[in-house]
């Protein structure tokens, strides 16, 4: 009777707090952004802002259908103001969305616009987008970070002097604060600001600190001028010299490797060259001590010749496959990125704390099952031998299913990088229902191609193995399966024999014995392969075959043949 009570009262608290709904003939109010989104669960990571100007029919219950709809999805909602312009036609009422996307910004306002439509199109609402937009504040496009360091001791004498500069250069000295301004340099500016408060360090006192800025090269006006819009600019000309330069350097590390004579040090002149140029630009925003620019200069130019002469050390080959290599790792470069950009701040992210755990144990399990199954395949379709008569080490069963899994992990790393990058630049559209609907099919495909790639390679060890038998050579392992030629020879006239007669006269293939019974196959029958020969253990005696020039098995004097 109680909990009755209780929930009747609870019921009635929310039904306390539920809004009217709007008068007829009235026109509802949308609350505003801040309003909706408050007391809500934390929104989806996003990097993008679109915001689209729709137009309902202005009538009540399709301004609040569609305002609830929109929000479900997770979008901001409100109705337009004198501020944006809406242009409604009659009879319509203007709502701005905003739309959170996560990729690239390179079609994220047509994937939006697509979204809306798509919602639109499937409840049957009477609206429409109008207009939509990517949202970019106006921030500024310069600015400059400054540091609070501990000014050298006015005392400090010559050598102590020149140590505490240099010091100074590198950060050494640093508080651990820092501001930035936005626009150009400007260290009175700074100074002052940094006086007007102290966030939890020292207060910053003009006789014993200052301020310094990070070593970069010198924005000159023409520059700061020119970054308007968007994206910052760079000169072209900067850009091309600056690869021209690392591919003067990368030169000089490998002409260092080829030469191999004193000439060699010839090839130390351009980086030699560069190092003050360089160290002098890549720190020109401020005065600096000229040690620390040369050993910025040397850092750079020092890198990219070693850099060179190690790329040249660990050549693989001719250029040709210099040049696949290269592309092979950029593409996998590319595809890692992709992956990165499919499972980061996805469902598989979010549960990854249970779904590793519970994933990897059955690998224990499907491991052995897997690796049992090709050496059956081995062994019994291909030599007819039951794979549970030959000697086979426990361990050799994770090492054979390896390669079956790192296939299909391959093909799982393709795939997921080539979704990452779909998703990245919203090339998905509006077709959530058709990937989820081709990922079984996509699964299976892989499934049956690493099942068959394995197949493959394991049926052509089987063609090397009995090949190598046929022409007398030793036949080697496969994944802990180690097979040998060797003479058979009854140890009585009358012996039983399955798929006899008995090969007596030349070597036959063995993979060893593990019970009573020894099972061999000989590489003299008709067809590629043919079935095994199997004898109790206790009736011949088997000799390990030695290279003959006739190919042939001793004759036991015994054999009355």
């Amino acid at each position: 009777m109680v909990s009755l009570v209780n929930l009747m009262r609870s019921r009635g608290t929310r039904g306390a707090h539920t809004s009217a709904p709007p008068a007829e003939g009235s026109s509802p109010t949308a609350p505003s952004m801040e309003e909706e989104t408050a007391g809500t669960v934390p929104l989806p990571y996003f990097n993008r802002r679109i915001k689209l100007l729709v137009e309902v029919l202005d009538q009540p219950d399709e301004i609040v259908l569609a305002t609830q709809l929109l929000r479900e999805r997770g979008w901001a909602v409100r109705q337009a103001t004198p501020a944006d312009s809406p242009s409604a036609r009659s009879g319509f009422t203007a709502l701005i969305v905003e739309v959170r996307l996560r990729g690239a910004r390179l079609g994220a306002c047509r994937h939006a616009r697509s979204q809306v439509r798509s919602l639109i199109e499937q409840r049957k609402l009477a609206a429409w987008v109008r207009d939509a937009s990517i949202v970019e504040p106006d921030l500024p496009r310069v600015s400059t970070t400054y540091h609070v360091h501990r000014r050298t001791p006015p005392g400090a004498g010559g050598l102590k002097r020149w140590v505490l500069k240099h010091w100074e250069a590198s950060g050494g000295a640093d508080i651990q604060r820092a501001l930035v301004l936005p626009g150009p340099s400007d260290s009175q500016k700074a100074r002052a600001e940094f006086a007007q408060r102290t966030l939890g360090g020292p207060p910053f006192d003009a006789e014993i600190h200052d301020v310094r800025l990070g070593a970069a090269p010198k924005e000159e006006a023409a520059d700061v001028a020119g970054r308007t819009g968007g994206l910052q600019t760079r000169n072209s000309r900067e850009v091309a010299t600056f690869l021209g330069l690392v591919v003067v350097l990368l030169g000089s590390g490998i002409a260092i490797h080829a030469t191999e004579s004193p000439w060699a040090l010839f090839g130390l002149i351009p980086a030699a060259g560069l190092c003050w140029r360089l160290g002098a630009w890549a720190t020109s925003n401020e005065p600096r001590p000229v040690l620390f620019r040369l050993a910025i200069g040397i850092l750079f130019t020092g890198a990219l010749t070693w850099l060179g002469y190690l790329l040249a050390r660990s050549a693989l080959g001719p250029v040709p496959i210099l040049v696949l290599v290269a592309a092979l790792t950029g593409l996998g470069i590319g595809l890692a990125f992709g992956v990165w950009h499919a499972l980061s701040h996805s469902w598989i992210s979010r549960n990854i704390s249970w779904l590793l755990p519970a994933l990897i144990p059955p690998l224990a399990f499907v491991l052995p099952i897997a690796g049992r199954f090709l050496h059956t395949y081995y062994l019994r379709e291909k030599f007819g031998i039951p794979a549970d008569t030959v000697p086979i080490a426990f361990y050799s069963q994770y090492f054979v299913a390896m390669k079956p899994m790192a296939i299909a992990s391959a093909i799982v790393f393709i795939f997921l990088g080539i979704i990452g990058w779909v998703r990245h630049f919203h090339w998905g559209g509006g077709a959530r229902e058709l990937t989820l609907m081709m990922w079984p099919f996509v699964l299976l495909v892989y499934l049956l191609t690493a099942v068959q790639v394995s197949l493959g390679d394991t049926s052509d060890a089987a063609e090397r193995t009995a090949a190598r038998a046929r022409a007398g050579d030793a036949p080697g392992s496969y994944y802990g399966i180690v097979g040998s030629l060797v003479c058979v020879q009854p140890l009585g006239k009358d012996i039983p024999v399955l798929n006899g007669p008995l090969p007596r006269n030349h070597p036959v293939l063995s993979f060893g014995s593990t019970g009573d019974y020894l099972w061999v196959w000989d590489p003299k029958r008709d067809g590629r392969i043919g079935q095994a020969v199997r004898v109790r253990s206790e009736d011949v005696a088997v000799l390990t075959f030695t290279d003959r020039s006739d190919r042939r098995c001793p004759r036991r004097a015994t054999d009355g043949s």
